[in-house]
């Protein structure tokens, strides 16, 4: 199963403007760069992330996909767990940062785009399969880490396929 993770940040159906739209990218990207993530934008993402965020309804949400870096086009590193034999590329071993550290980073960029204005919640898919079931939970952002960490380490579970509806 690839890793990845890409969701839709809600935010208040009042905000209707494009310009509203633009300042809530680049306040994204902006978290994102102080995070280290990497992350693209609505028309940025990747086709299965475009279908999963049904990318061509009419709803007040961006939709985003999380990165390894801006030089990435997955999170195969950043949602891999520790002790994963997938092969990865030298400069990714090197980082050799454990997975409850990644988590603990992705944590603090939700955390930051619930602070965003008029931002209400956001919906992350992570490590979403089709035809595989979904664990769905609702979370506060300063949990997001020990749950996925958690849900990671569920003996049995191996890789877990989550739906996480994330709030402040």
């Amino acid at each position: 199963m690839p890793f990845c993770a890409y969701g839709k940040i809600y935010y208040d159906p009042r905000e209707t403007s494009y310009g509203y739209m633009e300042e809530l990218a680049f306040a994204m990207q902006r978290a994102a760069n102080d995070a280290r993530i990497g992350i693209n934008i609505q028309q940025n993402i990747s086709e299965d992330a475009k279908r999963r965020c049904e990318l061509q309804r009419i709803e007040r949400r961006l939709c985003f996909e999380l990165t390894d870096s801006p030089l990435d086009e997955s999170a195969a590193y950043l949602f891999r767990p520790n002790g994963s034999r997938e092969e990865l590329p030298a400069y990714k071993v090197v980082r050799n940062e454990d997975f409850a550290y990644r988590m603990a980073r992705v944590q603090t960029l939700l955390s930051k785009f619930l602070l965003l204005q008029s931002v209400d919640h956001i919906v992350l898919y992570v490590n979403p399969a089709y035809g595989v079931r979904e664990q769905q939970c609702a979370i506060k952002a300063d949990t997001f880490s020990k749950t996925v960490v958690d849900f990671y380490g569920r003996s049995g579970v191996g890789t877990p396929s989550l739906v996480l509806t994330i709030t402040a």
